[in-house]
Order: structure tokens, then C-alpha cells, then sequence
């Protein structure tokens, strides 16, 4: 009788799992069905005494089960009280399908990681405080724009699942391709999700260009050799804008970029035809 209260008891606590227990993420591939999904929380919880929320995924057909796992020693009832038994391992499982964003958030973040380079953030016209260009770039100023951009916050949202598929998967990065004021680009990697403006991203050294295709200098910007076969293709003068403008080749999307003329300093880019 004691097991069957206590098999209610576990349902029960489902329904408060999401506020009450820190989620867990594990990856099974060949989950198909409930059943198996279930039966993949229960022995990834192992021998653990108590209840654990999983969030199982399988990570190639994006099917997503929230599943509460509970064990217990027969020997021992809910409260911890040794009433008798054969000392037997039990466990049971109650799965239900998360809410629709929670599955749409982790096949966002799966496409971000899969892209690693496909994402671009143009700072803001006029941007003071290191916006202007490379060379007078602040970490913490581009980390706050880096923020805010919908990946970032992404991030920040679903950090554990964002570890999680680091810690399977290893080589999981999210590159941002950043466009200053003044044209220059710098490619910044996503380190930390919840490290706030300061701590979220790091420059990959060596990414660095102007609006020429010149590589410039990871530590002043200074412009050096030409790069034929980077990220930067120079097109002269835009007659429209009267400022420069060039392609941007950021993975597999290219940009065409405007750098426009004072008082409106700053660039703008468009997907290419």
C-alpha cells in the first residue's frame, strides 16, 4: 500500500517539477517512442535515491520528452523509514512532452551551433563607447550588443542545455561576425552565455579586417596585407550613398555592406541576391 501512495506521491510531483528541480539534458538517439524515451531517463538516473526532472532528446529527429524520474529501496518508504523489505532498487518515470518553445529553443540553439558562423551583428550608427571600429573596439562594449542579440539571449535562457550539447558533442561554438561603424569586421566567440556584457565573448584572433579586405592588427587594428580570399570583397563607391561598400561573406550567406558617411557614421549590410 506504502508503494502506491508513493507511486502517486511521484506524479504529483511532476507537476511542480519545473519550479521545484534543476533540469537535466541527456541525448538518446535511438528514443523513438515514449517508452523508450522513459526507459533512458530511468537509466540515466541510475540508482539515485529522490526525483529528477530530464529533459531527453533525441538529437537528430528533435524529438523532446520532459521525463521525472523517482527511485527509491523498497526497504525504505517517502519519508526514509526502514519498514521492511529486500533492500531492492525501484524506480517509475512519467513522461510529458515540454511546452512548444522549450522544443522550438533547443532546435534554434541546435541550428546556431550546427551554423557556428552564420550570424552577423551590426553595431548600432554612431555608436560611442567602442563601436567605431576595430581599433577602438571595447570587449564590453560589443559583449553587451553580443548580449542582446537574439542568440545571446538564447543563451542565456537555455545555458545548461547549451553545456550540455558542449559537453556531448565537444566542438558545439557559436561565432558572431561583428560589423563596426566604420566597416571593419571581427568575428567574436560566444564563451559564456551568462557572463553579462564583460565575460560572454572573446575575440578569435586573426578574424579582424577593414572594409578593403586588409587584415588588420589583433592588438592596435592597424591595417596590414590584403586578404584575396577573405571575408571582405571592396566594391569602391556606392553612388547612392556616396560611401564605401563591399561583400561580406559570412559561412554560406553573403552581405552586401554600406558604410555611410558622417553625419550617419555607421555600415549596413543586407542579405545578397
Amino acid at each position: 500500500m506504502k508503494n502506491v501512495v508513493f507511486f502517486f506521491c511521484v506524479l504529483g510531483l511532476f507537476s511542480i517539477s519545473e519550479r521545484a528541480l534543476s533540469k537535466e539534458y541527456a541525448f538518446c538517439n535511438s528514443c523513438f517512442s515514449e517508452a523508450e524515451f522513459k526507459n533512458y531517463a530511468k537509466g540515466y538516473h541510475g540508482n539515485q535515491v529522490g526525483t529528477q526532472l530530464y529533459q531527453v532528446i533525441n538529437y537528430a529527429t528533435e524529438e523532446v520528452w520532459d521525463v521525472s524520474v523517482t527511485g527509491w529501496y523498497d526497504d525504505v518508504d517517502e519519508n526514509g523509514t526502514y519498514y521492511g523489505g529486500n533492500g531492492i532498487f525501484l524506480s517509475t518515470a512519467f513522461a510529458v512532452i515540454p511546452p512548444l518553445e522549450e522544443i522550438n529553443d533547443f532546435k534554434a540553439l541546435k541550428q546556431a551551433l550546427k551554423n557556428e558562423g552564420d550570424h552577423l551583428v551590426v553595431l548600432p550608427q554612431n555608436a560611442t563607447g567602442g563601436g567605431a571600429s576595430y581599433a577602438e573596439h571595447n570587449q564590453e562594449f560589443v559583449g553587451g550588443v553580443i548580449s542582446a542579440h537574439p542568440l545571446g539571449l538564447l543563451g542565456f535562457r537555455k545555458v545548461g542545455l547549451w553545456n550540455a550539447i558542449k559537453r556531448i558533442f565537444g566542438s558545439a561554438r557559436i561565432y558572431i561576425t561583428v560589423v563596426f561603424n566604420n566597416g571593419d569586421i571581427a568575428t567574436f566567440e560566444i564563451v559564456n552565455p551568462v557572463g553579462g556584457a564583460a565575460g560572454c565573448c572573446v575575440y578569435v584572433s586573426g578574424t579582424a579586417r577593414d572594409s578593403l579586405g586588409r587584415i588588420l592588427n589583433d592588438s592596435n587594428g592597424a591595417p596590414g596585407a590584403n586578404d584575396p580570399n577573405g571575408q571582405v570583397t571592396p566594391l569602391g563607391l556606392n553612388p547612392t550613398t556616396g560611401g564605401l561598400h563591399y561583400y561580406l561573406q559570412v559561412r554560406f550567406v553573403r552581405y552586401t555592406c554600406y558604410i555611410l558617411p558622417e553625419p550617419r557614421q555607421g555600415t549596413q549590410c543586407f542579405i545578397s541576391n
